[in-house]
């Protein structure tokens, strides 16, 4: 039932942000793809759910079944951490980007 609100907060996430996207405001778009990035970072969270009663491939040498059944895939929550300071930075360079733009159109 969780995974059925993210799927729905996803798709309302990246319908918003792909509508911002299409505005002529140059802070509509960053606010869209700030957005888009959101939703994104969802798609990838989902990506590495699984649930309990799953059969997960290989047995590791190291942990007993019942604690292996519990763990997590550690690859998607790697990539969604590097897609947080991936976007905050295009993010800040997109603002920075708008503020000098706002100088010079002053000028």
């Amino acid at each position: 039932m969780m995974n059925l609100w993210i799927t729905i907060g996803l798709i309302l996430l990246l319908s918003v942000g792909i509508r911002l996207l299409f505005n002529r405001a140059f802070f509509d778009k960053v606010i869209g793809i700030g957005l888009v990035s959101h939703a994104i970072n969802l798609l990838l969270l989902l990506s590495g759910s699984t649930s309990p009663h799953e059969k997960t491939i290989g047995s590791p040498a190291f942990l007993p079944q019942e604690s292996f059944e519990a763990t997590v895939d550690a690859l998607p929550q790697a990539l969604i951490l590097t897609a947080i300071v991936i976007s905050f930075a295009l993010t800040a360079f997109l603002l920075i980007y708008s503020i000098f733009a706002q100088k010079e159109r002053a000028k």
